[in-house]
């Protein structure tokens, strides 16, 4: 999806979900030693490992809310990156 966006195909890496887990594990203990944040939280290893899933319907009946889709955001994302000179 990213790289129609884009209009290349980014190299990729695939982790074993152990792996995952692992390196989640390590940046944890590496935020405690080092008090800073990492660049990427265990959470959100987590979150690109396995995902969620929820169901959005009461935000959009009770809330208004309007999704918009996967590769629409990320099309605006980078947009924005390049605008902001974060890519080339």
């Amino acid at each position: 999806l990213l790289g129609r966006v884009v209009g290349e195909q980014p190299s990729t890496r695939v982790l074993p979900a152990s792996a995952i887990r692992v390196l989640a594990k390590v940046v944890k203990r590496a935020e405690r030693v080092r008090r800073l944040p990492a660049p990427l939280c265990a959470e959100a290893l987590e979150t690109i490992a396995f995902g969620h899933r929820y169901d959005g319907r009461r935000a959009t009946l009770e809330l208004g809310l309007e999704y918009t889709e996967a590769e629409e955001t990320l099309r605006r994302f980078v947009d924005w990156a390049r605008t902001e000179g974060h890519l080339s």
